[in-house]
């Protein structure tokens, strides 16, 4: 979605802030594996696909979201946070089938932000979104998480479709990415090492569930990136001097 769009939507009344968000299914797994300072913004109609945001994201030319919305909506947005738009539907208590799905995509998005500052080399990039991808999978593998109403295959479904666009785009191996076992497919793994002679499928043991989750102190999304991305520097070091 444009961002002139989403501005629109804030200056029309379109959005809103998500009222009591403790008690979103999808609000409380997000914070349970990413603690950063966030702000959910809702509409009624469209945003079918969720949109993330820093709150530094420039909306058009010296206007930032975070200004925006503290000012128009008149919520504080914290210095360094995530800014996650979403339909209302999205977020009951319990997430069920159509939210999970939704989940795995802001899940995606939020992993392609962590990348947007090239923090590794060209030839890790691949290497690592494919370890954070699969390090949240075993994370909401957990049965703890099963009492939000997690559906696994459309979570898992939501989470390749958005990395798909990422690394495939509208081509046609875009439709590799469109099923729950899309990241562990022949098809995707040919995919990515012909996109990226330097990736390499990881062991399964040698990817933690915990990777991403380095603290349960909520910080800033600078804060939270700079920890989760030594981690995962740390495990592809780690891979390579067993390889």
């Amino acid at each position: 979605m444009p961002l002139t769009a989403v501005l629109e939507a804030i200056w029309d009344g379109s959005l809103h802030p998500l009222s009591r968000p403790d008690s979103s299914g999808s609000v409380r797994l997000l914070r349970a594996i990413l603690p950063v300072s966030s702000c959910f913004l809702v509409s009624n109609t469209g945003f079918h696909q969720p949109v993330v945001l820093l709150d530094s994201t420039e909306l058009m030319p010296g206007v930032a979201a975070g200004d925006v919305v503290a000012e128009e909506l008149g919520i504080e947005v914290p210095y360094g946070s995530v800014i996650v738009i979403d339909n209302i539907i999205n977020h009951a208590i319990r997430v069920g089938p159509g939210a999970s799905g939704n989940f795995g995509h802001v899940i995606g998005e939020m992993l392609l932000r962590l990348m947007a500052g090239g923090e590794f080399p060209l030839g890790a990039e691949t290497n690592a979104l494919y370890r954070m991808a699969c390090a949240c999978q075993k994370f909401f593998d957990d049965a703890s998480h099963t009492g939000l109403g997690l559906d696994m295959r459309f979570f898992r479904t939501g989470l390749a479709t958005a990395l798909g666009a990422y690394w495939a785009g509208t081509g046609p191996a875009a439709r590799y990415f469109t099923r729950p076992d899309a990241l562990g497919s022949a098809n995707v793994l040919a995919y990515l090492h012909d996109l990226d002679a330097s990736f390499r499928v990881p062991e399964p043991a040698s990817v933690p569930a915990t990777l991403l989750v380095q603290t349960d102190q909520v910080g800033t999304y600078g804060e939270s990136t700079r920890r989760i991305l030594c981690a995962v520097a740390d495990n592809l070091r780690g891979a390579a001097a067993q390889a």
